[in-house]
């Protein structure tokens, strides 16, 4: 709740399976009023899979769909990232700016940033030049909870916990959970 309070990102790491990271989190969100996005990860998950993904209308046209990661910065959720340890290193780089400045920039050409940039913003342009610019407010609230195993790597031919990268690091607050 401290970490959560600070506005950072947490990484849960469970020393083995079935520790409890899931039930912690459902106890984390159930008490400070959180919507979960759960989001499972996989091992040949793109970067662009993280954040949209194509799709067609009714009548056959191609649109970009947000993912629930996504969803989940512009509505104020709480996004659960789990198997994060799976994800090659380029997709969880994807994952920096979000993490670190609350921006990212989507494949349709979207561009998500901060509550208070976009307050900033607000004051000098109005909301109609803000949406010409396909710019979205990240909601305050919105929070990363990652999920990861330790003892384990995305890639069969990597050694454990080689995912845990300085980059990766500097991204979320990382919590050890042994068995509850």
């Amino acid at each position: 709740v401290l970490l959560h309070a600070g506005g950072k990102d947490i990484c849960l790491v469970g020393t083995h399976k079935g520790v409890g990271k899931s039930a912690l989190v459902r106890h984390f969100a159930r008490n400070l009023g959180y919507t979960i996005d759960y989001i499972p990860l996989y091992r040949d998950m793109s970067s662009r899979d993280l954040l949209q993904r194509r799709s067609t209308t009714a009548k056959g046209d191609t649109v970009w769909e947000n993912s629930l990661l996504v969803e989940a910065a512009i509505h104020g959720h709480l996004a659960v990232l789990d198997g994060i340890e799976a994800l090659s290193y380029g997709t969880l780089n994807t994952l920096q700016r979000l993490c670190s400045d609350r921006e990212t920039q989507l494949p349709d050409g979207t561009r998500l940033i901060s509550g208070h940039r976009y307050a900033k913003l607000m004051r000098k342009q109005s909301p109609e030049v803000l949406e010409a610019k396909r710019l979205i407010p990240i909601h305050p609230s919105f929070r990363i909870m990652a999920l990861a195993r330790a003892g384990t790597s995305g890639q069969t031919d990597t050694k454990a916990g080689s995912w845990l990268t300085a980059e990766i690091l500097s991204m979320f607050h990382f919590i050890v959970v042994d068995s509850l």
